[in-house]
Protein backbone atom coordinates (compact mmCIF):
# COMPACT_ATOMS: atom_id res chain seq x y z
CA UNK A 1 0.00 0.00 0.00
CA UNK A 2 3.39 2.24 -0.06
CA UNK A 3 2.18 3.17 -3.76
CA UNK A 4 -1.31 4.46 -2.52
CA UNK A 5 -0.59 6.21 0.16
CA UNK A 6 2.23 7.77 -1.89
CA UNK A 7 0.36 9.21 -4.42
CA UNK A 8 -2.91 10.16 -2.63
CA UNK A 9 -1.28 11.85 0.35
CA UNK A 10 1.41 13.40 -1.81
CA UNK A 11 1.82 17.14 -0.58
CA UNK A 12 2.51 18.34 -4.13
CA UNK A 13 -0.79 17.36 -5.06
CA UNK A 14 -2.47 18.34 -1.78
CA UNK A 15 -0.95 22.12 -2.67
CA UNK A 16 -2.23 22.35 -6.39
CA UNK A 17 -5.73 21.04 -5.10
CA UNK A 18 -6.13 23.63 -2.47
CA UNK A 19 -4.71 25.87 -4.52
CA UNK A 20 -7.83 25.09 -7.14
CA UNK A 21 -10.45 25.24 -4.49
CA UNK A 22 -9.10 28.57 -3.24
CA UNK A 23 -8.94 30.22 -7.25
CA UNK A 24 -12.44 28.57 -7.97
CA UNK A 25 -14.26 30.24 -5.24
CA UNK A 26 -12.38 33.05 -6.19
CA UNK A 27 -13.43 33.19 -9.59
CA UNK A 28 -16.88 31.92 -9.21
CA UNK A 29 -17.61 35.07 -6.47
CA UNK A 30 -16.10 36.94 -9.11
CA UNK A 31 -18.24 35.91 -11.36
CA UNK A 32 -21.64 35.82 -9.39
CA UNK A 33 -20.68 39.33 -8.51
CA UNK A 34 -20.14 40.45 -12.41
CA UNK A 35 -23.47 39.27 -13.73
CA UNK A 36 -25.59 40.51 -10.91
CA UNK A 37 -23.88 43.90 -10.44
CA UNK A 38 -24.01 43.71 -6.68
CA UNK A 39 -23.43 41.67 -3.73
CA UNK A 40 -25.27 37.98 -3.66
CA UNK A 41 -26.73 38.03 -0.82
CA UNK A 42 -28.25 41.87 -1.55
CA UNK A 43 -29.77 39.74 -4.55
CA UNK A 44 -30.23 36.88 -2.53
CA UNK A 45 -32.37 39.09 -0.08
CA UNK A 46 -34.43 41.12 -2.36
CA UNK A 47 -35.83 37.94 -4.30
CA UNK A 48 -36.94 36.74 -1.46
CA UNK A 49 -38.77 40.14 -0.33
CA UNK A 50 -40.34 39.96 -3.52
CA UNK A 51 -41.41 36.55 -3.41
CA UNK A 52 -43.01 36.89 -0.04
CA UNK A 53 -44.97 39.78 -1.51
CA UNK A 54 -46.20 37.25 -4.79
CA UNK A 55 -46.60 33.86 -3.26
CA UNK A 56 -50.00 32.28 -3.08
CA UNK A 57 -51.20 35.29 -5.46
CA UNK A 58 -52.97 34.76 -8.21
CA UNK A 59 -50.88 34.99 -11.43
CA UNK A 60 -52.84 38.03 -13.12
CA UNK A 61 -52.32 39.83 -9.53
CA UNK A 62 -48.78 38.81 -9.39
CA UNK A 63 -47.82 39.84 -12.66
CA UNK A 64 -49.33 42.87 -11.74
CA UNK A 65 -47.29 43.64 -8.62
CA UNK A 66 -44.05 42.44 -10.39
CA UNK A 67 -44.96 45.01 -13.47
CA UNK A 68 -45.73 47.78 -10.86
CA UNK A 69 -42.39 47.72 -9.26
CA UNK A 70 -40.43 47.22 -12.70
CA UNK A 71 -42.13 50.85 -13.35
CA UNK A 72 -41.35 52.06 -10.01
CA UNK A 73 -37.72 50.91 -10.52
CA UNK A 74 -37.43 52.02 -14.25
CA UNK A 75 -38.83 55.39 -12.34
CA UNK A 76 -35.95 55.27 -10.05
CA UNK A 77 -33.49 54.71 -12.67
CA UNK A 78 -33.95 57.87 -15.15
CA UNK A 79 -34.31 59.83 -11.71
CA UNK A 80 -31.47 58.71 -10.73
CA UNK A 81 -29.93 59.19 -14.21
CA UNK A 82 -30.81 63.13 -13.88
CA UNK A 83 -29.31 63.75 -11.03
CA UNK A 84 -25.98 61.98 -11.57
CA UNK A 85 -26.17 64.02 -15.09
CA UNK A 86 -27.05 67.47 -13.23
CA UNK A 87 -30.09 67.24 -15.16
CA UNK A 88 -32.47 68.07 -12.88
CA UNK A 89 -33.82 71.15 -14.98
CA UNK A 90 -37.69 71.41 -15.39
CA UNK A 91 -38.27 70.19 -18.81
CA UNK A 92 -36.48 67.07 -17.57
CA UNK A 93 -38.10 66.24 -14.90
CA UNK A 94 -42.01 67.28 -16.18
CA UNK A 95 -40.74 65.11 -19.79
CA UNK A 96 -40.55 62.32 -16.74
CA UNK A 97 -43.52 63.08 -14.95
CA UNK A 98 -45.55 61.84 -17.67
CA UNK A 99 -43.93 58.54 -18.32
CA UNK A 100 -43.80 57.44 -14.89
CA UNK A 101 -46.26 58.24 -12.10
CA UNK A 102 -44.85 59.39 -8.78
CA UNK A 103 -41.67 60.75 -10.24
CA UNK A 104 -41.46 63.98 -8.83
CA UNK A 105 -41.81 62.01 -5.10
CA UNK A 106 -38.78 59.66 -5.85
CA UNK A 107 -36.53 62.36 -7.65
CA UNK A 108 -36.84 63.92 -3.98
CA UNK A 109 -36.56 60.84 -2.32
CA UNK A 110 -33.35 60.47 -4.05
CA UNK A 111 -32.25 63.55 -3.81
CA UNK A 112 -32.74 63.67 0.60
CA UNK A 113 -31.52 60.44 0.83
CA UNK A 114 -34.53 58.67 1.78
CA UNK A 115 -33.36 56.14 -1.17
CA UNK A 116 -30.25 55.14 -2.79
CA UNK A 117 -29.34 56.43 -6.05
CA UNK A 118 -28.55 52.45 -6.95
CA UNK A 119 -31.37 49.85 -7.10
CA UNK A 120 -29.50 47.17 -8.63
CA UNK A 121 -30.66 44.13 -5.83
CA UNK A 122 -34.01 45.35 -6.44
CA UNK A 123 -33.91 45.18 -10.31
CA UNK A 124 -32.33 42.20 -10.85
CA UNK A 125 -35.38 40.45 -8.31
CA UNK A 126 -37.59 42.13 -10.59
CA UNK A 127 -36.51 40.74 -13.60
CA UNK A 128 -35.97 37.46 -12.02
CA UNK A 129 -39.58 36.73 -10.90
CA UNK A 130 -40.99 37.88 -13.99
CA UNK A 131 -38.75 35.23 -15.84
CA UNK A 132 -39.57 32.59 -13.70
CA UNK A 133 -42.89 32.83 -12.27
CA UNK A 134 -44.82 32.16 -15.07
CA UNK A 135 -42.99 28.37 -14.52
CA UNK A 136 -44.50 28.03 -11.13
CA UNK A 137 -48.36 29.50 -12.20
CA UNK A 138 -48.16 27.26 -15.22
CA UNK A 139 -46.75 23.99 -13.69
CA UNK A 140 -50.06 22.05 -13.54
CA UNK A 141 -51.18 23.08 -16.89
CA UNK A 142 -47.84 22.20 -18.45
CA UNK A 143 -48.09 18.21 -18.44
CA UNK A 144 -51.71 18.34 -20.25
CA UNK A 145 -49.67 21.52 -22.70
CA UNK A 146 -46.98 18.16 -23.70
CA UNK A 147 -49.67 15.74 -24.48
CA UNK A 148 -51.21 17.48 -26.96
CA UNK A 149 -48.11 18.92 -28.10
CA UNK A 150 -47.12 15.40 -28.36
CA UNK A 151 -50.31 14.52 -30.10
CA UNK A 152 -50.00 16.97 -32.86
CA UNK A 153 -46.59 15.90 -34.17
CA UNK A 154 -47.32 12.03 -34.01
CA UNK A 155 -50.29 13.02 -36.05
CA UNK A 156 -48.32 15.26 -38.30
CA UNK A 157 -47.03 13.24 -41.89
CA UNK A 158 -43.54 13.75 -40.68
CA UNK A 159 -43.63 11.89 -37.53
CA UNK A 160 -46.33 9.86 -37.52
CA UNK A 161 -43.94 6.48 -38.54
CA UNK A 162 -44.26 4.44 -35.07
CA UNK A 163 -41.05 2.70 -35.61
CA UNK A 164 -38.80 6.04 -36.29
CA UNK A 165 -36.48 7.19 -33.81
CA UNK A 166 -38.50 10.51 -33.46
CA UNK A 167 -41.64 9.11 -32.64
CA UNK A 168 -40.47 6.86 -29.63
CA UNK A 169 -38.37 9.98 -28.76
CA UNK A 170 -41.89 11.74 -28.76
CA UNK A 171 -43.61 8.99 -26.45
CA UNK A 172 -40.74 9.11 -24.18
CA UNK A 173 -40.88 12.71 -23.63
CA UNK A 174 -44.25 12.27 -22.96
CA UNK A 175 -43.57 9.59 -20.58
CA UNK A 176 -40.20 11.41 -18.29
CA UNK A 177 -42.33 14.51 -17.72
CA UNK A 178 -45.45 12.00 -16.05
CA UNK A 179 -42.91 11.09 -13.73
CA UNK A 180 -43.32 14.78 -12.13
CA UNK A 181 -47.25 15.24 -13.00
CA UNK A 182 -47.80 14.58 -8.94
CA UNK A 183 -45.34 16.94 -7.40
CA UNK A 184 -46.72 20.07 -5.79
CA UNK A 185 -43.93 22.86 -6.26
CA UNK A 186 -44.01 26.47 -4.76
CA UNK A 187 -41.85 29.72 -5.62
CA UNK A 188 -37.95 29.14 -4.30
CA UNK A 189 -35.37 31.13 -5.04
CA UNK A 190 -32.96 28.93 -7.23
CA UNK A 191 -29.78 31.24 -7.52
CA UNK A 192 -27.00 29.44 -6.13
CA UNK A 193 -28.22 26.33 -8.11
CA UNK A 194 -28.61 29.17 -11.72
CA UNK A 195 -25.29 30.05 -10.95
CA UNK A 196 -24.13 26.86 -10.04
CA UNK A 197 -25.20 25.09 -13.05
CA UNK A 198 -23.38 27.62 -15.59
CA UNK A 199 -20.19 27.47 -14.02
CA UNK A 200 -18.07 25.39 -15.64
CA UNK A 201 -14.22 26.06 -14.48
CA UNK A 202 -14.90 23.68 -11.75
CA UNK A 203 -15.05 20.84 -14.27
CA UNK A 204 -11.75 21.59 -15.69
CA UNK A 205 -10.19 22.36 -12.32
CA UNK A 206 -11.37 18.65 -11.52
CA UNK A 207 -9.41 17.45 -14.66
CA UNK A 208 -6.37 19.44 -13.81
CA UNK A 209 -6.52 17.77 -9.95
CA UNK A 210 -6.34 14.32 -11.76
CA UNK A 211 -4.00 15.35 -14.65
CA UNK A 212 -1.45 16.01 -11.83
CA UNK A 213 -1.92 12.73 -9.82
CA UNK A 214 -1.46 11.20 -12.82
CA UNK A 215 1.93 13.00 -13.24
CA UNK A 216 2.50 11.48 -9.97
CA UNK A 217 1.56 8.24 -10.25
CA UNK A 218 3.81 8.42 -13.90
CA UNK A 219 7.13 9.10 -11.33
CA UNK A 220 7.22 5.25 -10.26
CA UNK A 221 7.78 4.32 -14.35
CA UNK A 222 10.50 6.84 -14.53
CA UNK A 223 12.46 5.98 -11.31
CA UNK A 224 12.41 2.03 -13.26
CA UNK A 225 10.30 1.11 -10.00
CA UNK A 226 7.16 -0.55 -12.23
CA UNK A 227 9.81 -2.57 -13.73
CA UNK A 228 11.40 -4.10 -10.56
CA UNK A 229 7.50 -4.87 -9.43
CA UNK A 230 6.40 -6.40 -12.60
CA UNK A 231 9.24 -9.10 -12.14
CA UNK A 232 7.49 -10.49 -9.01
CA UNK A 233 4.68 -13.49 -9.19
CA UNK A 234 1.22 -11.23 -9.90
CA UNK A 235 3.02 -7.88 -9.04
CA UNK A 236 2.25 -6.35 -12.20
CA UNK A 237 -2.07 -7.04 -11.48
CA UNK A 238 -1.28 -5.74 -7.67
CA UNK A 239 1.07 -2.68 -8.63
CA UNK A 240 -1.84 -1.50 -10.96
CA UNK A 241 -5.08 -2.14 -9.11
CA UNK A 242 -3.36 -0.03 -6.14
CA UNK A 243 -2.54 3.00 -8.53
CA UNK A 244 -6.48 2.73 -9.89
CA UNK A 245 -7.59 2.99 -6.69
CA UNK A 246 -5.36 5.55 -5.53
CA UNK A 247 -6.54 7.49 -9.04
CA UNK A 248 -10.32 6.55 -7.68
CA UNK A 249 -9.89 7.68 -4.56
CA UNK A 250 -7.85 11.12 -6.42
CA UNK A 251 -11.47 11.26 -8.36
CA UNK A 252 -13.42 11.13 -5.15
CA UNK A 253 -11.22 13.91 -3.32
CA UNK A 254 -11.35 16.16 -6.36
CA UNK A 255 -15.14 16.10 -6.98
CA UNK A 256 -16.16 16.65 -3.27
CA UNK A 257 -13.11 19.81 -2.67
CA UNK A 258 -14.47 21.06 -6.46
CA UNK A 259 -17.73 20.00 -7.25
CA UNK A 260 -19.55 19.68 -3.86
CA UNK A 261 -17.95 21.98 -1.76
CA UNK A 262 -18.91 24.82 -3.75
CA UNK A 263 -22.90 23.97 -3.72
CA UNK A 264 -22.16 24.71 0.01
CA UNK A 265 -19.78 27.62 -0.85
CA UNK A 266 -22.54 29.17 -3.04
CA UNK A 267 -25.47 28.71 -0.20
CA UNK A 268 -23.12 30.61 2.46
CA UNK A 269 -22.81 33.53 -0.45
CA UNK A 270 -26.18 34.08 -1.34
CA UNK A 271 -26.71 33.48 2.81
CA UNK A 272 -29.05 30.77 1.26
CA UNK A 273 -30.39 28.07 3.31
CA UNK A 274 -30.74 24.78 1.46
CA UNK A 275 -33.88 22.51 1.77
CA UNK A 276 -32.66 18.89 0.83
CA UNK A 277 -36.43 17.58 1.18
CA UNK A 278 -38.06 19.57 -1.51
CA UNK A 279 -38.09 18.11 -4.67
CA UNK A 280 -35.52 20.06 -7.31
CA UNK A 281 -38.91 20.88 -9.71
CA UNK A 282 -39.59 23.90 -6.95
CA UNK A 283 -36.54 25.59 -8.50
CA UNK A 284 -37.21 27.19 -11.90
CA UNK A 285 -33.30 26.23 -13.42
CA UNK A 286 -34.70 22.32 -12.92
CA UNK A 287 -37.31 23.16 -15.70
CA UNK A 288 -36.41 20.39 -17.93
CA UNK A 289 -35.68 17.79 -15.20
CA UNK A 290 -37.63 14.97 -15.36
CA UNK A 291 -36.24 12.82 -12.80
CA UNK A 292 -38.92 13.27 -8.98
CA UNK A 293 -35.86 13.59 -6.58
CA UNK A 294 -35.29 15.58 -3.95
CA UNK A 295 -32.65 17.80 -3.34
CA UNK A 296 -30.29 15.92 -1.09
CA UNK A 297 -30.87 12.63 -3.87
CA UNK A 298 -30.34 15.01 -6.69
CA UNK A 299 -26.84 16.20 -5.39
CA UNK A 300 -25.55 12.91 -4.30
CA UNK A 301 -26.61 11.40 -7.75
CA UNK A 302 -24.61 14.40 -9.22
CA UNK A 303 -21.91 13.81 -7.34
CA UNK A 304 -21.55 9.99 -8.32
CA UNK A 305 -22.04 10.71 -12.11
CA UNK A 306 -19.37 13.22 -11.90
CA UNK A 307 -17.17 10.82 -10.05
CA UNK A 308 -17.53 7.99 -12.67
CA UNK A 309 -17.07 10.32 -15.35
CA UNK A 310 -13.96 11.89 -13.92
CA UNK A 311 -12.58 8.64 -13.11
CA UNK A 312 -13.30 7.07 -16.90
CA UNK A 313 -11.09 9.82 -18.28
CA UNK A 314 -8.35 9.23 -15.56
CA UNK A 315 -8.18 5.55 -16.61
CA UNK A 316 -7.93 6.91 -20.44
CA UNK A 317 -5.54 9.34 -19.69
CA UNK A 318 -3.47 6.85 -17.65
CA UNK A 319 -3.97 4.30 -20.49
CA UNK A 320 -2.46 7.12 -22.67
CA UNK A 321 0.66 7.76 -21.00
CA UNK A 322 0.88 4.31 -20.47
CA UNK A 323 1.96 4.60 -23.74
CA UNK A 324 4.99 6.92 -23.96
Amino acid sequence: MNEYFRIVFNRKWIAILLLLVLTDCFLYTKSVKTDLNCLPAEASDAVEHLRDRIVGLPYEKAMEILNQENEALNARQAAAFLISMNMDQEENIQRYKAKYENFEEILNDLQSGKLSLTADAEQYAVSYWLEVYPYYSGYSDRMEAIRENAEKLKNSSTFSDPHSFVFRNIEKTVTDYARCETIRISPHSDLMFRFLRTYRISDVFVLLSILVALCIIKESDERDLSILIDSFPGGRMKFHLIQLFALFTVSAVSVLCLRLFPVFFSSFLFAEKMDMNIYVQNYACFEQFTLPVKTGTYLMISAAYELFACFFCGCLFLAALSLF
